[in-house]
Parts: structure tokens; C-alpha cells; sequence
């Protein structure tokens, strides 16, 4: 089984399983000894005992967490930010160093009862305290950590409500105007039916043929336009997600691409978080955007619809290359323009591989670039 976890997230995950049963074993066999006055050597060679033991593992393990108030997804291993990357490497740290002293005190306990070695300190006294010390300070580190995640949740809630009200504002903006487009139009077919009606009066048939020809046959073309197609964004539910979506069609438009919007009927957001959807749609058109303007007739083209019980999104955009390399786009720190864009492609893989019921696949030719998202409900 292979991952596309980097070296803190395989330190992290390997190591966090042992140091949890390792810490959370001993924890719960010293509150026995205790509690019932076992002698060590005693209690070590109890199979009922060590039988009990790890049979409370797993209550200790939920009632830790939970009175900590973290869940399993807040020890997800985040490394993009810079900030939970630091925590998590001294997490790392922590989780190696305990382990050696926890191997080295025992090893040493067993080399001096078999006579290999002599110490004048006690083993079993030494790890008990190394057990209690490190204990806090994982709880620390959780709660720091736990603190972390809900801090920076916080502040990308924050940016996207601060976001959604400027994209909105654009999207009323651009909706006004071509209400005001509309509203024109309006006014000239009034005038352009009134010098029809004078012609139909006089039984003029060469000027009822003009005014069509030049005037009424191509009056509907100017609403092919692209940017009609914006109105078709109504039909997406989320306000937050329809907001993204008219901001970054506006911002193509602004730069000369030309866009297609198809969302021909109304749909929810997938079954993932709001703020990751959010952010895979934002990356995906960013990128869309960035590869269209390079082109001379750059256009995108964004579809989202729903076929039997999968939501699919589409973004598919011009190219300068005839075949774009797709191969290794989602790993981290690969780009072909920027930093920036290796790292959001990356981010958009992390966030859907913790749904297995979701994908993405990529396809490229004929200076066309794909991008599908299939999210299976």
C-alpha cells in the first residue's frame, strides 16, 4: 500500500499509534498497581492483569480525547501551514525521544536482571517518571495543537465570509448592469416596433423586409454573449459557493477570457466540508484562469450537474501546449507556474483523499486542459 504521505506525516502517523498504547498501558497499570498495592514484578507476570489492562485501552483512549475535546480529524497532519508544521515536527520529536527512553530504561532493567549489567539506579523508577513527564506534556502539546486547528478554522471561516460579501457585491453589481442592458433593449424593440407597425400600416413591404433584416434577425445575438451565462449560476444553491463562482467568471471576463457556465439545473454542495469545496473550486479556477490567459482566444468552460447519485464538476480551459504534463501536477511543490500553484494542487489531493468516495482526474489534448471532480453521494 503506498501513500503520498511525506516524511513528518510517516514519522507522525507510524510513531503516534505506539506512543498512545505504549503511554495510555502504563498510565492505566500505575493507577492499578495503586489502587489495588500490586507489587511490579507481581503485576508485570499477571496475565489477567496485563489482559485488563489492555482491555481498557480503548475507553481511556475515547474519554481522553474527549475530555480534551479533540477529534480524530484534528490529528490529521497538516503541513502546508507553517505554523502546524512546526507542531507537528516537535510532536515528532517528542514522540522519538520518548520512545528511546522508554527502550533504553527497559532494556536496561532486563540486561541487569540477567546479570549482564549492574546500575545503581532503579529502572522501573526512572520510566514512571519519564511516563508522568512526557504524559503532560502530550496533554499540552494536544491542547496546543487542538488550539492550532480551531485558531486557523477560525480565521479561513472569517476570510471566506469576508470574501463571500465582496463576491456578491460583484455578482449584484454585474447582475444590475445587465439589467440595465436588458432594460435598454427593451426600450429600442419598443421603438423598433413602432416604425415596424407604420411599415405594416402603409403595406410597405420593402421597409417591413429592412427593419427585420437589419435590425430584428440578429436584435437576440448580443444575448449569446458570455456573460449571460453568468445567470446560470442561480440555479447553485450555496450562496457562498455561487459567490466564488460569479467572482472568479467575473475576473476571467475582466481579463479577455471568454467563459461558459453550465449548471442547467439547481444542486447542492457535495457532501464535504463547505470551506473545502470552497477551496477546491478556487484552486481549480485560479489555475484555469492563470493557463487560459496565456492563451490568444483563451475561454473556460465550468459545468456542474448531477448524474444519478454522483455530483460532477467540470473545468476544462485553453492551453498554449497541444498536451499539458499531468503526471505528477498533484504533488507538492510541483508547478508549472508558480509556487503557489504546486501547493494548491497538492492541497486539493490532501483534502480529497480523506474521501474515499471522491476523485479527480485530469486529461489534456488539442491545447485543452480537464479537470473533473466526481463526488459520489
Amino acid at each position: 500500500f503506498k501513500t503520498n504521505w511525506n516524511r513528518t506525516q510517516k514519522i507522525f502517523y507510524g510513531l503516534l499509534p505506539f506512543v498512545i498504547g505504549d503511554m495510555f498501558q502504563r498510565i492505566i497499570a500505575l493507577y492499578l498497581r495503586f489502587l489495588f498495592q500490586l507489587e511490579y514484578s507481581a503485576m508485570s507476570l499477571n496475565i489477567v492483569f496485563n489482559v485488563v489492562i489492555t482491555l481498557l485501552l480503548l475507553p481511556f483512549y475515547l474519554l481522553f480525547f474527549k475530555g480534551l475535546g479533540i477529534e480524530s480529524k484534528d490529528l490529521k497532519v497538516d503541513t502546508i501551514d507553517k505554523e502546524l508544521r512546526k507542531t507537528f515536527r516537535w510532536l515528532n520529536a517528542s514522540f522519538i525521544t520518548y520512545f528511546l527512553l522508554v527502550r533504553i530504561t527497559t532494556q536496561a532493567e532486563i540486561w541487569s536482571q540477567r546479570g549482564m549489567i549492574v546500575i545503581d539506579w532503579n529502572p522501573y523508577y526512572i520510566r514512571t517518571n519519564i511516563l508522568l513527564l512526557y504524559f503532560a506534556i502530550f496533554i499540552v502539546s494536544m491542547l496546543y495543537l487542538n488550539y492550532q486547528k480551531k485558531e486557523k478554522q477560525a480565521r479561513e471561516i472569517q476570510e471566506l465570509k469576508d470574501k463571500q460579501i465582496t463576491d456578491l457585491g460583484r455578482y449584484s453589481r454585474h447582475v444590475e448592469s445587465l439589467y440595465k442592458e436588458i432594460r435598454s433593449f427593451r426600450h429600442d424593440y419598443t421603438n423598433i416596433l413602432v416604425s415596424l407597425n407604420e411599415a405594416i400600416k402603409d403595406e410597405d413591404i420593402v421597409a417591413i423586409r429592412s427593419v427585420y433584416q437589419e435590425v430584428i434577425a440578429d436584435s437576440d445575438r448580443k444575448f449569446y454573449d458570455g456573460k449571460y451565462d453568468i445567470a446560470r449560476l442561480s440555479n447553485i444553491q450555496n450562496p457562498a459557493v455561487k459567490s466564488l463562482l460569479s467572482s472568479k467568471m467575473l475576473e476571467a471576463q475582466k481579463k479577455g477570457i471568454a467563459i461558459s457556465v453550465e449548471v442547467d439545473a439547481e444542486i447542492e454542495p457535495p457532501a464535504l466540508e463547505l470551506i473545502e469545496f470552497i477551496t477546491i473550486l478556487s484552486i481549480l479556477l485560479d489555475n484555469a484562469i492563470d493557463a487560459a490567459e496565456q492563451c490568444t482566444n483563451g475561454n473556460i468552460v465550468f459545468a456542474y450537474f448531477q448524474e444519478y447519485d454522483r455530483k460532477i464538476v467540470v473545468v476544462e480551459n485553453t492551453t498554449v501546449e497541444d498536451k499539458a504534463a499531468t503526471s505528477h501536477i498533484f504533488e507538492y511543490g510541483h508547478s508549472t507556474k508558480g509556487d503557489n500553484r504546486g501547493i494548491g494542487l497538492a492541497n486539493v489531493k490532501t483534502i480529497l483523499d480523506n474521501y474515499p468516495k471522491f476523485s479527480i482526474s485530469t486529461n489534456s489534448s488539442n491545447h485543452r486542459f480537464v479537470q473533473e471532480l466526481v463526488f459520489l453521494e
